[in-house]
């Protein structure tokens, strides 16, 4: 984070304002436990801090914000009225938003902040319901790919009861204990970068890029890295773009393709700086040896925690004759040696 501020220092008067934003971020975030006095200092000095910052200064600082377990109202009120760009980090991640805050932001700014709130990890009925009001494809489509039906929130539909609930969550339950139960030979060896990427997952990545799609190409990513989706989620929640960049030279794509790429997801890469694209800026730093490195540093990482999660349970009576093996009158009767009468 210094790094950060030395080089937002350089950029004059503009800089210092963000600096000092992203130390006012900073200290917060230390807080372990905030007080109500702590939450009022903060949002007098962020909101003016933060309408007077540079775009990327205010996206640094909302993807900072995004794992505040604690928020005050004005700050996140002011983040959630922000362009996708800059709040899609923290509409995602944040779990200290007000719902009603995120429902209002949802209505007010239609489909780009109801897609954002599509991808948060739960969805309350209420929000449901705001979602499926936008009655926008992408926004289904966000929904349908996390197993989450838009038909449930629509008026005249029948609520579940608590039977209902519990019995669907138990039965969710079932079937993820069969899943870590389960040896699974597909993680036995970590995965390594393709050669040549697949051509029809490459098709997939160019549609997507092409559709502006954010979740599909985020799964035919996880597809092309051999990965869970959740890396390719977080290589896209970089909003530096910085990580795509480094993943789509690592798998040897077009250049023309990775600054599409870049472009269409993070569309401040598309401004000039220095009178040349930021994204060719980006793409010119990129050294395809150390691409390759990071990312299968970031699949050998997703490997070793999909190993960890799908170990196979050990049955109650197989740790019992485990512990009978390993009791010391057993292993001494085993090498021979004579035990001593009492």
């Amino acid at each position: 984070m210094s790094d950060r501020f030395r080089d937002l220092e350089l950029s004059g008067r503009a800089g210092r304002k963000d600096a000092v934003l992203l130390a006012t971020v900073a200290s917060f975030e230390a807080m372990p436990d905030p007080s109500k006095r702590d939450l009022k200092q903060f949002a007098d000095l962020f909101v003016p801090l933060f309408e007077a910052a540079s775009e990327e200064a205010k996206r640094t600082a909302a993807a900072a914000l995004s794992r505040a377990p604690i928020m005050p109202e004005a700050a996140s009120r002011l983040i959630l009225e922000q362009p996708v760009g800059i709040a899609a980090p923290f509409i995602v991640h944040s779990s200290a938003i007000d719902e009603s805050l995120l429902i209002e932001a949802v209505q007010k700014h239609g489909v780009a902040h109801a897609r954002a709130a599509a991808r948060r990890r739960s969805v309350s009925p209420q929000l449901l319901a705001a979602l499926s009001a936008i009655a926008h494809p992408a926004v289904k489509r966000t929904l349908s790919l996390r197993g989450t039906s838009a038909a449930a929130a629509e008026p005249g539909s029948r609520t579940p009861s608590a039977v209902e609930r519990q019995a669907r969550e138990e039965d969710i339950r079932n079937k993820l204990r069969s899943i870590v139960m389960r040896n699974t030979p597909d993680y036995a060896d970590p995965p390594t970068l393709p050669a040549r990427i697949a051509p029809d997952v490459e098709s997939r990545l160019i549609r997507h890029v092409e559709e502006g799609d954010t979740i599909y190409f985020a799964t035919a990513l996880a597809d092309a890295l051999a990965s869970r989706f959740d890396l390719a989620e977080r290589i896209m929640m970089d909003v530096s773009g910085a990580q795509l960049a480094q993943t789509l030279v690592a798998l040897g794509l077009r250049y023309t393709m990775i600054i599409a790429a870049l472009e269409r997801f993070f569309p401040h890469l598309a401004e000039g700086q220095d009178g040349e694209r930021r994204s060719l800026q980006l793409l010119r730093s990129c050294s395809f040896v150390e691409c390759v490195e990071k990312v299968m540093a970031w699949q050998r990482a997703d490997w070793i925690s999909r190993r960890a999660t799908h170990q196979p349970v050990v049955a109650d009576s197989a740790r019992r004759d485990v512990r009978a093996d390993q009791s010391p009158k057993r292993n001494a009767v085993q090498r021979g040696v004579p035990l001593r009468r009492a």
